[in-house]
């Protein structure tokens, strides 16, 4: 009866009771802002969060298989057009031998039929005369477009723009713009700058009149609708992300990497700022904040289910944390699992520690192999659990990850540049490429054990990814690809790729097919079964590429680049082995900002839905429905 009566008053006190909620979680009363109250309003209507998201927006279809009327390239030709080709010169040298030999003689019309009051060159030829054979190898010159009054040294003020029309030209990429130039305006013809090209333009186009050859090859008569490919329309294909739906601000700084909880209820992402953020999916709240000591390069989600575990990478440090967020019973699981890897590590070392303390006798073969049997067990990753500690010691360091859920550390050797989990959740991988051969380590979890893969191997590899349904690793250097079965510890098949350097790595779901992304900006469509060249180059971003990655479910993947676009394709790999695999471009995705050079940094999708998750330089996340 005290406590009804205490709330009674308490209501009657307090302006905010009635938007005062109790955490079941914390224990703790959460007085909700405005924000929460007209999110909470919307999703009691039934409507979308984000009052800025519209679903019925038109469709804008940008890529389809209708035949438009431009040409399909539209560059002058080049000077291999106009040299004879190998058939064409083995023709020419058996006419020269004939007229060499007198069986064959020049043309030369008959003296009958001249007329010394006709014009050598008749101006009213028709085309296909055979009189015109003098004039068949001119060739046109290209017709350019006359200049406006935009192009102008002193255009008129209409055609000048404002700065907020120049910061708009700027932020569009060439195929946005209307214009190809800025129009300015100067007070003389004296005072226009110098064109920095003018000499090296004008070299080459000397160079190309110099080296024009003198026969001209004729032209193929190719139907240009039978060049492009017959694709299905991006409306067949359905669903995939189309439009932006939430954006997750938070970050002070760049937010290198996102992740997706495998139940898909939250994400977790990383920054510069040093904080690993976990956020609902649906209403875009923020559960959770962990400081660390130096900036957050990759966040990783386990994909096992049954545990609930994040992997948090710094510089030289790897954490394992445990969010505790959604089921209470996986949550309680997972500290269970890392109670009992504490307690293996420390039996571990104790018995290092006894060991060392126990000197061997000199010439005693026992001795000599524990020396070796140590060295074989020396791990290139350092394990140190952080346990919960007592009362009296609460503001220390280890407390405070404690507190935070971490519940494991592992050092490395040197900069670690990718983390990777199996996609059963058990083992890890990661890429240090300054360690040079001691690159690529690989871990298990449950057994705390880590190996170097490849210890004499030469090659300096950048990214690796483990295949989905067999013990094998896929590690690409910057020109190839290898395949490495980890049971039999040999290389079954290498890839050539063809590229300068390689960012990113995924592999399809079934495992026989991947996809390699670089900094040119190119990604290499492999078919493991087909060849070890790749079976599609696809040129899509104009900028260095950052990620690629395949959807588990639908037959989807998506890229993202510096030129601050997402890309989403269609790429179906059928069962039947003499059927090729289907990619078909469906959506560029906008919405993030240049930011230090940086635009996209990361894209994952939804492990259920036709979702896709990215993480940029303008310090948002930004999910694509």
């Amino acid at each position: 009866m005290a406590d009804i009566i205490e709330d009674f008053l308490a209501q009657c006190d307090d302006p905010n009771y009635f938007r005062t909620v109790y955490d079941k979680i914390t224990g703790k009363r959460v007085v909700l802002s405005d924000e929460d109250l007209e999110i909470i309003d919307r999703l009691r209507k039934a409507i979308y969060p984000d009052p800025n998201y519209d679903p019925y927006e038109p469709y804008v279809d940008f890529f389809s298989n209708e035949v438009s009327i431009h040409p399909v390239m539209n560059r002058p030709e080049p000077k291999a057009a106009f040299v004879p080709s190998l058939s064409e010169k083995r023709a020419l040298t058996k006419l020269v031998a004939l007229i060499k030999s007198g069986r064959l003689k020049p043309y030369r019309p008959n003296k009958k039929d001249r007329d010394p009051y006709k014009f050598t060159h008749d101006l009213w030829l028709k085309e296909g005369d055979p009189n015109d054979r003098r004039h068949r190898a001119h060739i046109p010159a290209p017709k350019m477009l006359l200049p406006g009054h935009a192009e102008s040294y002193n255009p008129p003020p209409e055609y000048l723009l404002t700065t907020d029309d120049v910061k708009k030209w700027e932020s569009q990429s060439e195929e946005e713009r209307e214009q190809f130039f800025l129009p300015q305006r100067f007070s003389s013809l004296r005072s226009v700058p110098f064109y920095k090209n003018t000499l090296r333009e004008r070299f080459e186009r000397c160079l190309e009149l110099y080296m024009c050859p003198r026969q001209r090859v004729r032209k193929a008569n190719i139907d240009p609708e039978a060049l492009i490919p017959k694709l299905p329309r991006p409306k067949d294909l359905q669903p995939f992300p189309s439009s932006q739906s939430i954006i997750y601000k938070g970050h002070t700084d760049i937010v290198h990497s996102v992740s997706v909880e495998p139940q898909g209820q939250f994400i977790v992402s990383g920054s510069e700022d040093c904080t690993v953020k976990f956020w609902e999916v649906i209403n875009g709240r923020c559960w959770k904040t962990i400081k660390f000591d130096s900036p957050v390069r990759i966040v990783a989600w386990c994909p096992r289910a049954q545990i609930s575990v994040v992997a948090v990478v710094t510089t030289r440090q790897i954490y394992m944390v445990n969010p505790r967020l959604g089921d209470s019973g996986i949550a309680y699981d997972t500290d269970a699992m890392f109670d009992v890897i504490s307690e293996e590590l420390k039996t571990v070392t104790l018995s290092e520690t006894n060991d060392e303390k126990s000197e061997p006798d000199e010439g005693d073969d026992e001795a000599d192999n524990t020396k070796q049997q140590k060295r074989k067990i020396k791990q290139p990753l350092t394990w140190e659990s952080v346990t919960k500690p007592p009362s009296s010691k609460k503001d220390t360091d280890s407390a405070r990850l404690y507190e935070d859920g971490v519940r494991l550390t592992m050092k490395s050797q040197a900069t670690i540049d990718q983390f990777n989990w199996h996609p059963k959740g058990d083992y890890f991988a990661i890429v240090m490429p300054d360690a040079r051969t001691l690159a690529v380590v690989v871990g298990h979890l449950g057994r705390h054990q880590s190996q170097n893969v490849f210890r004499r191997n030469k090659q300096i590899f950048q990214r690796v990814a483990f295949h989905p349904k067999k013990p094998r690793l896929f590690a690409a250097d910057d020109r190839t690809v290898i395949i490495y079965d980890l049971a039999k510890k040999e290389v079954i098949k290498k890839l050539t790729s063809g590229l300068k350097t390689s960012s990113c790595l995924a592999v399809h779901p079934a495992g026989d097919n991947l996809i390699l992304g670089s900094y040119d900006p190119r990604l290499v469509w492999f078919d493991t079964d087909l060849s070890v060249k790749p079976y599609k180059i696809i040129r899509y971003h104009k900028q260095a590429i950052r990620n690629v990655c395949f959807h588990r479910k639908y037959p989807l993947f998506a890229s993202c680049s510096d030129d601050a676009h997402i890309i989403v394709s269609h790429g179906m790999v059928y069962d039947d082995l003499t059927e090729n695999a289907l990619i078909v471009p469906l959506k560029i995705l906008h919405g993030h900002e240049h930011r230090e050079t940086l635009a996209v940094t990361d894209c994952q999708f939804h492990y259920s839905q036709p979702w896709i998750f990215s993480s940029g330089g303008d310090k948002t996340l930004r999910l694509y429905t």
